[in-house]
C-alpha cells in the first residue's frame, strides 16, 4: 500500500516535493531544531515560488501557502512573521549575508491534523522513506522498503538543493 501510495504521487504531474534533513547528531546542544527546519523549509519554498520553478504554469507573479500539521503554532507564525520583514540568508561560499524578505506566502500557516488531511498524510510517508533511505531499520532493509523514496524522482523539487542530486536539503 505504501509503495503503491509513492507510486501514485510520482505520476502526478503537477507535483514537486521539497525535502529537508536535520541531522542533530552535529548539532550544538541548545540548537532549535524547529527554527533552523521551518526556516530553511520556509526559505526554499519561496525560492522555488520566485524563479518559477514548481511544474504547471510560470505566471509572473506566484504565491503560495503554508499546510501544515499540528505544531508549536504561536512559534511557527511569530518566525514566518519576521522572515516577511527580516530574513538574513547566508551568502554561499562567502561572509555575510543577504536579505531576502519572504514576500511569496499570503498567509499564516494553516495548522491541520494530518487525520485530516491527505497532504499532510503524504508528506508523512514521503519522509518516512526519506528516513528509511538515509537509515534503514531491518525490517524496510529486508524487504527492499528503503528505495521507494527513489521512486519519487519524477516529482522531486531538484532544484531546491545544488549539492544533492534528488535535491535533498541538509542542515
Amino acid at each position: 500500500m505504501l509503495r503503491d501510495t509513492i507510486d501514485f504521487q510520482a505520476g502526478l504531474p503537477d507535483l514537486s516535493i521539497v525535502n529537508l534533513v536535520v541531522d542533530k547528531a552535529v548539532k550544538s546542544i541548545g540548537f532549535d531544531v524547529f527554527e533552523m527546519a521551518w526556516k530553511c523549509l520556509i526559505q526554499r519554498f519561496h525560492d522555488t515560488i520566485s524563479y518559477r520553478n514548481f511544474p504547471g504554469p510560470r505566471n509572473a507573479q506566484d504565491y503560495g501557502m503554508l499546510v501544515v500539521d499540528r505544531t508549536d503554532e504561536v512559534k511557527l507564525r511569530g518566525m514566518t512573521r519576521r522572515m516577511r520583514r527580516y530574513n538574513p540568508v547566508p551568502n554561499h561560499g562567502r561572509d555575510g549575508f543577504r536579505h531576502i524578505p519572504i514576500t511569496t506566502i499570503v498567509e499564516d500557516a494553516v495548522h491541520r491534523d494530518s487525520r485530516h488531511s491527505y497532504f499532510i498524510q503524504l508528506a508523512d510517508v514521503n519522509a518516512y522513506f526519506l528516513s528509511q533511505k538515509l537509515s534503514p531499520s531491518g525490517y524496510v532493509h529486508r524487504k527492499g522498503g528503503r528505495n521507494y523514496f527513489d521512486r519519487l524522482d519524477p516529482v522531486l523539487c531538484k532544484v531546491a538543493s545544488s549539492t544533492d542530486p534528488q535535491g535533498v536539503v541538509r542542515v
